[in-house]
């Protein structure tokens, strides 16, 4: 009994010696063992700890080991760089594949890839919707063939209309000058419609209907433009999918009109306008998903959370579990979003961020003891965080977050600024939504307008017109600049128009010889006989004594307004033709 007690004594001083030997103050063997698991910890793909949220973690390991504790006392940011002998994260391998899709691989010419974005089915809506106001309308004139309804074919010349003042940077100029027959005009808008046509279009157009509008309004702000929107950021999805980096960002389509969502930002130029949320790829600019800010709707099924969580869900919903990654301002980035992202979706983020943040170390907002171009790197297992001091008086500092990158490696083409690649990263591919509204602006279709549905559809006019450019360039693979693309989509729009007006015996002379140069293949009408003066109508009694100047083109012979039909032929060959045509 006394040899059992001498032994549990000697074990118990040998245990004391060894708690003296493991104190964290002693040496840094407890912290490289710590590290070395944490290490391994951040390579398994599988493991459902955080480690920037250790609440549970002793103070005493937590204090040996080189890093920094966020301002909500939870996070913690590792200063040493995690082993670079990992295999590559799943969610930076891309898994997609890059191109047209869908439709868009049987297009051809530059107006079939346009009209994968403006389909036949929403040039339908537009022209059944828009004569609904011409029926409304017609009343008021006292000449019907002035408010007579369109179709297809006119409707169609109506968009290449709107795109052609584009690329003579002549969207906002006034009308009567594109018209003008005194040389200062634009002689393709004279040989197409009138202006008094083209104005009444311009009037009537619409994307719904007026009657159910009310009723539609009561749970959906959008509703002038829902449908015709929705099935455009279809065909946007459909025949695209981007490269392996996307951009998120803002627009602000310019309008100062009344409109129940209207925005001020002023750090934009045009101040006052519609927001509207993008994902755009980040490599060559395509649109892929849009999304119009409404505030508040009023009701389900249109009522929307818009946080910015909420909104960079929505625009990535088609590109999840697709190893890409996303490039977004500090408007949007929240660490829960980050988190959400990668582990949910497996889409990794590089993103500014706001100083607010209460996973932020204070260390990291310092700058008093900190020298131009100066980096510091917090790592957790799946974020990297980067405050960087550029060359400024006031050494102000940015902030970046990124779950793409995981060292701190600095930009070896950055010269002496010494920039980390994250943030050179981020200024590659942030510009994705900004180049979209930089492309846009300069063939612009939009013009003033004090209905803001009128304005979102010339943003989508202008959207078509690059997603259809880019989709031509990477299909055909030819070199063609965006102008002459866009002029060849217009004019091949105006082209049956032209061909149908050609018809027209009544039209000018000087009309009749500019669609001729236009389109040399199309047929000349039968020119009217040449009359001498008025004569005796041929088909009234000769008691009636009507004298006119009216020919048949057929047979030469005068006719009144009873016996003639629209002053082509008199009734008597309209009767033969007719019955030929019947046997």
């Amino acid at each position: 009994m006394a040899d059992c007690e001498t032994e549990n004594e000697r074990i118990r001083k040998l245990l004391d010696e060894l708690d003296v030997e493991s104190d964290p103050e002693d040496d840094s063997d407890c912290e490289l063992d710590f590290v070395e698991e944490d290490e391994h910890i951040a390579d398994s793909d599988c493991n459902d700890s955080e480690t920037d949220d250790l609440p549970q973690e002793p103070q005493r390991k937590r204090a040996t080991r080189g890093g920094w504790q966020g301002k909500n006392k939870k996070t913690w940011w590792e200063s040493k760089v995690p082993s670079a002998f990992v295999r590559a994260r799943p969610h930076n391998v891309f898994r997609g594949r890059q191109g047209p899709k869908g439709p868009a691989l049987n297009a051809q010419t530059p107006t079939d890839f346009w009209s994968l974005f403006i389909t036949p089915e929403m040039v339908d809506l537009l022209v059944s919707k828009t004569n609904e106001i011409i029926s409304d309308k017609r009343p008021n004139y006292a000449q019907t063939t002035k408010a007579k309804d369109t179709d297809s074919v006119e409707m169609k010349a109506f968009l290449g209309l709107l795109l052609l003042p584009g690329l003579y940077h002549s969207n906002r100029t006034n009308l009567d000058d594109l018209w003008n027959d005194d040389g200062t005009g634009v002689e393709i808008f004279r040989l197409v419609m009138t202006l008094h046509r083209f104005r009444f279009l311009l009037c009537c157009t619409r994307f719904d209907s007026k009657g159910t509008r009310p009723e539609r309004r009561i749970v959906d702000k959008l509703a002038p433009i829902r449908d015709l929107f929705e099935m455009f950021v279809t065909n946007c999805l459909k025949n695209y999918s981007p490269s392996e980096f996307v951009t998120i960002d803002e627009m602000l389509v310019a309008f100062r009109g009344k409109c129940p969502f209207r925005q001020y930002i002023p750090s934009k130029p045009a101040k006052y306008g519609i927001k509207i949320q993008a994902m755009a790829d980040a490599k060559n600019y395509y649109v892929c998903k849009i999304e119009i800010y409404a505030g508040k709707q009023p009701d389900v099924p249109f009522k929307v959370d818009n946080s910015a969580i909420a909104v960079v869900s929505r625009l990535t919903s088609e590109i999840s579990g697709s190893g890409r990654n996303v490039t977004f301002d500090n408007w949007y980035t929240t660490f829960p979003l980050v988190r959400m992202l990668l582990d949910d979706h497996k889409l990794s983020v590089v993103a500014t961020l706001r100083k607010n943040k209460p996973e932020i170390p204070k260390e990291f907002l310092e700058t008093n003891n900190r020298c131009n171009y100066d980096s510091m790197f917090g790592f957790t297992d799946k974020m990297t965080l980067v405050s960087y001091i550029p060359q400024s008086k006031k050494k102000k500092n940015v902030l970046l977050v990124s779950s793409m990158h995981y060292d701190d490696k600095i930009d070896p083409n950055s010269g002496d600024k010494n920039k980390p690649e994250i943030i050179t990263f981020y200024n590659a591919t942030k510009g994705g939504v900004d180049m979209v509204d930089q492309m846009a602006a300069m063939y612009d279709t939009s013009r003033n307008s004090r209905r803001w549905p009128m304005t979102v559809f010339y943003t989508l006019l202008n959207i078509s017109n690059l997603n259809s450019y880019i989709l031509y360039c990477h299909t055909t693979q030819e070199k063609i600049n965006r102008r002459s693309f866009i002029k060849n989509v217009a004019m091949q729009l105006v082209d049956d128009t032209l061909k149908r007006r050609m018809q027209n015996v009544r039209l000018k002379k000087d009309l009749r010889e500019g669609i001729k140069r236009r389109l040399p293949a199309c047929p000349m009408p039968p020119q009217p006989h040449s009359s001498q003066g008025a004569k005796r109508c041929a088909f009234c009694p000769r008691s009636r004594d009507r004298k006119v100047k009216t020919v048949c083109n057929q047979c030469g012979e005068h006719a009144c307004k009873e016996h003639s039909k629209l002053l082509v032929s008199c009734i008597e060959c309209q009767n033969t033709t007719s019955g030929d045509e019947t046997e």
